[in-house]
């Protein structure tokens, strides 16, 4: 019995992942904050699971977005929220999808893989009054 551990235990096993399934993701707000302030950079993370609870990142070795698409909506149908974007986290093995925010309301924020809803989604957040800096580049303070 010990000559058979030893001699499995001494081949190299490789472990491959299946797809992603979007409802075996697993999401969150960090800090658990779902509320920014206007002028704010808002972000959701976001774990790819195989159909087998595995994470995509950690068994696979590869990063991909797998088809991952965001989007965001308001009951108002107001725009509050631009330059949404989804950003592959290399070392972490997540994915964030960020966004700046602009307008005070409720929103919505829908995540896809391809076109099945993760886990969650689509996730609540709110957007308060806040400062917001504008920069006109091409603009001088002085005649000239």
């Amino acid at each position: 019995m010990n000559s058979l551990l030893t001699e499995i235990f001494s081949d190299i096993f490789l472990c491959f992942t299946g797809y992603v399934n979007a409802k075996n993701c697993l999401s969150q707000w960090p800090n658990n904050n779902n509320i920014f302030e206007a002028g704010s950079v808002g972000s959701l993370q976001i774990l790819l699971m195989d159909i087998n609870n595995n994470s995509i990142k950690l068994s696979s070795g590869h990063n991909h977005n797998y088809g991952l698409k965001a989007f965001a909506t308001s009951p108002s149908g107001a725009k509050g929220v631009f330059d949404l974007v989804v950003v592959l986290d290399i070392t972490s093995g997540y994915v964030n999808v960020t966004f700046f925010a602009v307008l005070a309301g409720n929103y919505h924020l829908h995540v896809q893989i391809l076109s099945d809803s993760i886990e969650g989604s689509p996730f609540s957040f709110s957007i308060v009054a806040g400062m917001m800096l504008l920069y006109f580049p091409l603009c001088s303070p002085y005649p000239g």
